[in-house]
C-alpha cells in the first residue's frame, strides 16, 4: 500500500482544486450581479413610494397600490368635481390642483371664493404641469382614471400617486368616503354625511305630498343630441335619495342616455331642469317651438341651472347646492 500520492495523483488534484476554484468565482460573480440587478427592480418598482414604516400605509387604487404617509400634507389634486370637491369638504386645502376651463373665468367647479382661496393653479384637468407639480415637492398626488392613467408612472416619480376610478364607485358618497379613509377623516365624512341626509329629510318634509305626486325630468342641452343622466350619475343619486318621480324615459338607466327632439315629448315632466352649456348650438336648440309643446313649460315649470353643479361627477359641497337649487324650485323655501 502506497502511502503517498503519486505524481499523477498530485496532478489531479491540482487540476480539480484548479476547477473548483473556476466555479466558485463564476458562482460569486452570478450571485453579486442577482443582487444588484434585484436592488435595481426594487428601486425601478418602488417609485416615490414611502418607506414601510409606522408613518406610511399601503392603499389600493384603480392602477395598483401604493404606500403613502399616514397623515399626507403638501397634497396635489388633478380633478375639481371628483377630487377636489371631496377634499375640500373635509376641511383640507391642497397646496394646488388642475383647473376646469379657466379662460371662462371657472376655476374649481362648485368652490366659493373663499374655499377657492390659496390654491395654486397647475394647468387643466387634461394638461397638467408635471414641471410646476414636480417643483412643489407634493407629499401626495390625488389624480383620475380616465384622464392622468396615460402619465401615472411619470406622477409617481414624483409623489406617491393614487388613482381614482369615479365609475368603481356606486355613488358620491362611497367615493367621498373612500378619499376621507385614504387622508384619514372617515369620522369628518360621517358627519358631513349626515348633514346632508339631514337636508334630504327636510326637503322630502317640505314637499308632503307632492314628493309621490311630481314627476321631476332632467336634460342635458350641448346641442343636438340631448342627453339625460344615468342611474350613477351624482344628480339621479341625489334625486334617489330624496325619493323624486322621474319620467319613465329616465329611471333605471344604466348608461348616459342620449335623445333627439323628436323624442323630446318622452321626457316631459311636471317639472323639468334644463342643464344648459355654453354653446350656440344649444340656444338654437332650446329656440325650437317643441319646447313650448311640453307640460312643464305650458304650467311655467321649466328652470335652467348651472352645468358646474349639475354637470360633471360632483361631491357632497356640490351635492348641497344642487339641494339649494331643489329648495327654491320645488317648495320655494328660502335656505
Amino acid at each position: 500500500m502506497e502511502l503517498y500520492p503519486s505524481i499523477f495523483d498530485l496532478k489531479s488534484m491540482k487540476v480539480k482544486k484548479y476547477r473548483l476554484g473556476q466555479w466558485l468565482l463564476v458562482i460569486g460573480l452570478i450571485s453579486l450581479m442577482t443582487i444588484a440587478c434585484g436592488e435595481s427592480l426594487s428601486s425601478n418598482s418602488s417609485s416615490r413610494e414611502m418607506p414601510a414604516s409606522s408613518s406610511a400605509k399601503l392603499v389600493s387604487h384603480a392602477l395598483g397600490e401604493t404606500r403613502i404617509p399616514t397623515e399626507p400634507q403638501r397634497i396635489v389634486v388633478l380633478h375639481d368635481t371628483i377630487i377636489l370637491d371631496p377634499v375640500i369638504a373635509l376641511g383640507i386645502k391642497p397646496i394646488a390642483a388642475t383647473t376646469y376651463a379657466s379662460e371662462e373665468g371657472i376655476a374649481f367647479r362648485g368652490l366659493t371664493a373663499e374655499q377657492s382661496e390659496g390654491i395654486g393653479i397647475l394647468g387643466s384637468m387634461e394638461q397638467p404641469n408635471l414641471e410646476k407639480i414636480a417643483a412643489l415637492k407634493p407629499g401626495l398626488i390625488f389624480a383620475t382614471h380616465h384622464l392622468h392613467r396615460q402619465i401615472y408612472n411619470q406622477l409617481s416619480s414624483i409623489a406617491p400617486t393614487v388613482v381614482i376610478d369615479h365609475n368603481q364607485f356606486d355613488s358620491f358618497k362611497d367615493r367621498f368616503r373612500y378619499i376621507a379613509e385614504i387622508l384619514g377623516k372617515s369620522d369628518q365624512a360621517n358627519q358631513v354625511l349626515t348633514q346632508y341626509q339631514t337636508r334630504v329629510e327636510q326637503l322630502r318634509q317640505a314637499m308632503g305630498d307632492q314628493l309621490n305626486e311630481v314627476q321631476v325630468s332632467v336634460i342635458h342641452v350641448y346641442g343636438e343630441p340631448l342627453s339625460t343622466p344615468a342611474a350613477s350619475h351624482h344628480i339621479s343619486q341625489i334625486f334617489s335619495d330624496i325619493g323624486l318621480q322621474r319620467p319613465p324615459s329616465q329611471e333605471g338607466l344604466l348608461q348616459e342616455k342620449n335623445f333627439s327632439l323628436e323624442v323630446l315629448p318622452e321626457h316631459d315632466a311636471d317639472i323639468l331642469f334644463i342643464v344648459k352649456y355654453p354653446s350656440s348650438k344649444a340656444e338654437t336648440i332650446l329656440s325650437n317651438p317643441i319646447w313650448q309643446q311640453l307640460n312643464a313649460a305650458q304650467s311655467g315649470q321649466v328652470y335652467e341651472v348651472s352645468p358646474e353643479r349639475w354637470g360633471g361627477a360632483g361631491g357632497p359641497i356640490i351635492a348641497n347646492q344642487i339641494l339649494d337649487d331643489l329648495f327654491r324650485y320645488l317648495v320655494e323655501q328660502p335656505f
